[in-house]
């Protein structure tokens, strides 16, 4: 899948505890690095029911890497703390800013667009591989029922595209390469 991703990245899998979900885990969670580094968690990979899921996962984590969407969040949240700086003129703040930005990466996310984007990539590779996005519509509804349903932030308010209109974009990508 690497070699099909492309970019010229060192891709690199690493599997991590992600604890339980909550205040100080991840819970069942993957995640992309700018460098090409994707951690996904140990609970993901016991909520995965075959290799084909855990691959759409992948594949769409790659699509955040080569569309450069976590360097684009290191630079917006760099943006944001060099006029901090500039306006309050303090260094120390700045620092601290620049130390929390890798946390705020991977708590942050990414846009609608971004997400939509790398489900975009992946339903490519899913297609191209195996003729279907089901295994990566299928995680995302069961990643979506262990994490208690949709609750949260009204969808309005919400940075991430809600998990049905995911699938259903999955879905209307299968049915148009058909």
């Amino acid at each position: 899948m690497s070699a099909w991703a492309g970019g010229g990245y060192g891709y690199r899998l690493l599997l991590r505890d992600g604890e339980p979900a909550g205040s100080s885990g991840l819970g069942a969670n993957a995640f992309a690095l700018p460098n090409g580094t994707v951690v996904m968690t140990d609970q993901l990979v016991e909520l995965g029911r075959s290799d084909r899921e855990l691959i759409g996962v992948l594949a769409h984590e790659a699509g955040h890497v080569t569309q450069r969407h976590g360097l684009a969040s290191v630079y917006q949240a760099l943006g944001l703390g060099l006029i901090v700086t500039a306006l309050t003129g303090d260094v120390v703040s700045a620092s601290t800013f620049a130390a929390a930005v890798p946390v705020a990466l991977v708590q942050g996310g990414y846009s609608r667009a971004a997400e939509t984007q790398s489900d975009r990539i992946a339903a490519r590779y899913l297609l191209e591989r195996y003729g279907t996005t089901r295994p990566l519509q299928t995680i995302l509804a069961r990643l979506e029922s262990a994490q208690g349903g949709a609750g949260g932030l009204p969808d309005l308010l919400n940075t991430h595209p809600g998990t049905d209109a995911r699938i259903e974009h999955l879905r209307r990508l299968e049915d148009a390469a058909r």
